[in-house]
């Protein structure tokens, strides 16, 4: 992790903190590059808790399903407590740029991998990505976490517990970090985080597409070199799909 996103944490992080709904962590210490290590590094709080794991709806009990929905309904939380933080010389996030600038990226990897997508739906992906970048801009940028995947968020009695890795934090459009919707919750339980946090018909368009957009380049960039980042990738173009065909 680089120095400024290092940096960045231990700035921010004990400002937002005590206005988050659940745990980060905090860092202790900043230690910088020296002989023997060249890089940042920080010392953080321990926080307790396990990943979520993606289950599928088919084979869900009760018992699941209402612990996706309790999830999603934090997860809303977690996310309206981000963006109501003042953002007065808050960072810039990883993806300042407006969706409907990524255009060319997403026009040419959907064209690369047409074949590898043909059983997802590529057609539908297209339709997607023609709606989500003629959705309606949001009117101001607000704070994000950045990176709501499953690797980055701890449960315990599966409500969520903490959040992890900050280093995409900042000012951004909202609807980018709605992405967790299709990245860990199923259908219904997705409808419930959308309720929850408020999203429009805009604001969920460009949700789809960022969750488009950030499946595509993990596709793109990262794939060969973590299987499960690409298995996750796929898992979300598929939701995607299977939403549009509905």
């Amino acid at each position: 992790m680089g120095g400024r996103t290092l940096e960045g944490e231990y700035r921010w992080l004990p400002r937002i903190a005590p206005q988050l709904p659940v745990a980060v962590p905090l860092p202790l210490a900043l230690g910088r590059p020296a002989d023997g290590y060249p890089w940042h590094w920080t010392v953080c709080r321990w926080l307790v808790g396990e990943h979520p794991v993606v289950e599928g709806e088919a084979d869900a009990s009760p018992a699941t399903r209402t612990r996706q929905h309790d999830l999603a309904r934090d997860l809303a939380a977690f996310a309206r407590a981000m963006r109501d933080l003042d953002p007065d010389g808050a960072p810039t996030t990883a993806w300042p740029r407006p969706l409907a600038e990524e255009d060319e990226f997403v026009s040419a990897r959907l064209a690369a991998v047409n074949t590898q997508l043909a059983a997802l739906g590529a057609h539908d992906l297209d339709a997607i990505w023609s709606t989500a970048r003629s959705a309606r801009p949001p009117a101001n940028r607000t704070w994000i976490h950045g990176d709501l995947s499953p690797g980055n968020l701890l449960v315990a009695d599966g409500r969520l517990a903490g959040v992890l890795d900050f280093g995409t934090m900042g000012l951004g459009d909202p609807a980018s970090e709605h992405r967790v919707a299709w990245n860990l919750l199923e259908p219904d339980a997705r409808e419930t985080y959308r309720a929850a946090v408020g999203a429009d018909d805009h604001e969920w368009a460009r949700a789809r597409g960022w969750a488009l957009l950030q499946a595509l380049a993990q596709l793109a960039h990262v794939a060969e070199r973590h299987p499960p980042i690409a298995a996750g990738a796929r898992h979300v173009l598929a939701e995607l799909v299977a939403e549009h065909a509905d």
